[in-house]
């Protein structure tokens, strides 16, 4: 079986040796004939909605397949059951759409998100890094490979409908900081509460001189920011487009930090340096009781990646981090 995609339509050809005859997209005929058309049936796991939503998934390079099948769509060859499948275009370009969007083109084809939303990006520098990602594929094209795509097709199909959500998750990340932690218990991790003032600091610092609104720090599980650092922030992000919630989210959420996010935008540290703020319990557990190889280095590795992933997509909005004083002029 064999399909080929025509924009949102499908078109389905069976072999020669075993023809159907169709009444519509959606209904599959034969023959009169019962026992040639169970013989004829097309499988489950090739139902046309099932290929029109393969189709889309793979064309922006996130499958969506069932795990336990693997089956062949279109020119693209066989989906794995880890998501992958054969690189199925030659060239990848960009273009400028009339609207003023930039698209990411493969062999001329317009992209579109799992969703079925057009892959319109708001900037030209987005729209080459998301075109490098497609175009460093090799025979096969791997998803896991494309951070930035993950997190534009996440704007278009989630963020762009839910912006409060986003505002909500990145205040409650204010709530529960890494940074706003001190570990009291100095017998339970060896220089813990040391290393802490000495990584966490320059945060809380930057992080009061640039907005301007006071952080608290404890040493407990409860910790209550001010209200007028809890009121102003809320403020803050409501204030955001869309696309760079879900940038600040990502990271936010790899660092357990809002504090850290927001550094990271503003080009306060590098996103290997967050990446360090962020854990630097689990770094000294780890050297404490030791590294499970296969597990921690490629976690480590993992969320290095999404981090920097989120951090070049947030440069590459080429907007201007938003101050407090910007929002009171």
């Amino acid at each position: 079986v064999s399909t080929q995609s025509t924009g949102r339509k499908v078109a389905t050809s069976i072999s020669p040796r075993k023809k159907l005859k169709f009444s519509s997209i959606r209904k599959f005929c034969t023959t009169d004939d019962k026992k040639e058309k169970e013989e004829n049936r097309i499988p489950d796991a090739l139902s046309t909605e099932k290929i029109k939503q393969t189709w889309r998934s793979i064309s922006v390079g996130l499958s969506q397949t069932d795990s336990e099948k693997s089956f062949k769509v279109a020119k693209l060859g066989y989906i794995k059951d880890d998501g992958t499948t054969k690189r199925f275009y030659k060239e990848v370009s960009v273009s400028q759409h009339k609207n003023g969007g930039w698209e990411v083109q493969l062999d001329k084809r317009q992209l579109r998100t799992p969703g079925d939303n057009i892959l319109m990006l708001p900037t030209r520098e987005l729209a080459y890094a998301i075109a490098a990602e497609w175009e460093s594929q090799d025979e096969e094209i791997e998803p896991r490979r494309m951070p930035i795509l993950k997190l534009a097709t996440t704007t278009l199909d989630v963020t762009q409908y839910n912006p409060h959500t986003f505002v909500n998750i990145l205040m409650d990340c204010l709530e529960h900081d890494s940074v706003c932690y001190i570990q009291e218990h100095a017998d339970l991790i060896d220089g813990a509460k040391q290393l802490q003032e000495v990584v966490h600091k320059p945060f809380i610092d930057w992080f009061q001189k640039f907005y301007k609104v006071p952080l608290q720090r404890t040493g407990t599980f409860k910790l209550e920011q001010p209200r007028p650092t809890l009121v102003s922030l809320e403020v803050l992000l409501r204030h955001l487009d869309e696309w760079t919630l879900t940038g600040l989210e990502s990271i936010a959420s790899e660092c357990r930090s809002l504090v850290v996010a927001l550094a990271v935008w503003n080009q306060f540290c590098t996103s290997e340096r967050a990446f360090r703020v962020a854990h630097v319990e689990d770094d000294l557990q780890q050297k404490k009781y030791g590294v499970i190889e296969g597990h921690h280095d490629i976690r480590a590795l993992d969320i290095n990646v999404r981090i920097s992933a989120a951090s070049v997509y947030l440069q590459s909005l080429t907007k201007k981090p938003i101050t407090l004083e910007d929002l009171h002029n």
